[in-house]
């Protein structure tokens, strides 16, 4: 999860962890703060839980695995963010 400062005053916090580890706990704390999140790119299964991600199938993830200026993969999960979904956030 990538935020940014909606002041412009803090570039990026990237927040990563596996399942478990308070991940939402700091996303809300920070959200409180009124910084803003980017929606990732990812291949992992949908949840009801959020709205965070923006849904590819494999296929999809290969032709834009290029284009992404962010991308990893952890524990067979892709996931990654195009500079268009950060520039919507700095705007």
């Amino acid at each position: 999860m990538i935020f940014y400062d909606e002041n412009g005053k803090i570039p990026a916090i990237i927040l990563s962890g596996t399942s478990g580890t308070g991940k939402n706990w700091v996303v809300e704390r920070l959200e409180s703060r009124r910084f803003k999140q980017i929606k990732t790119h990812t291949t992992r299964k949908r949840r009801d839980d959020n709205d965070y991600y923006h849904f590819l199938t494999e296929d999809e993830m290969d032709e834009a695995w290029d284009t992404f200026c962010q991308r990893f993969e952890s524990g067979g999960v892709r996931y990654g963010c195009n500079e268009e979904d950060i520039m919507d956030i700095v705007r």
